[in-house]
């Protein structure tokens, strides 16, 4: 990735963290990227189930996933979420997944992610890796 883009790439998430830290949800439509951003839970977070997933995603499709994985690889949980946007525009999302917690104590990791719809496979995918509370 050239220098340009991922400096016009830093602007547009930059913009997107400054509307979800002032919590201005409407107005105007976000600019949309391709790309799903995670607000919570951040990295390191302690979690319990059910967990909120919030963020933006674009809304190319009516849906993203949110899938949570314990550390063996298994997923344990597993929820659809809708961006509040029109077609073609990013929106905000959030979603309760309750996830059957792993005994052990690992990490859980939480992806949001789009499939296409042609094929079925991964276009979109953003994760989190986050800790079960005590």
């Amino acid at each position: 990735m050239d220098i340009r883009r991922t400096r016009k790439l830093m602007i547009v998430l930059s913009l997107v963290v400054v509307v979800l830290v002032l919590g201005a949800c409407e107005p105007f439509p976000l600019p949309c990227i391709e790309v799903i951003y995670i607000s919570s839970p951040t990295p390191g977070m302690s979690i319990t189930s059910p967990v909120t997933v919030m963020g933006v995603a674009p809304a190319w499709f009516e849906s993203v996933g949110v899938r949570v994985w314990d550390s063996n690889g298994q997923q344990i949980g597993f929820e659809d979420a809708y961006p509040a946007a029109d077609y073609g525009q990013c929106g905000f999302f959030t979603v309760s997944v309750p996830f059957t917690a792993p005994s052990n104590g690992e990490p859980i990791l939480i992806q949001v992610f789009t499939d296409s719809l042609m094929n079925g496979q991964l276009i979109h995918l953003n994760s989190v890796l986050v800790h079960l509370q005590p």
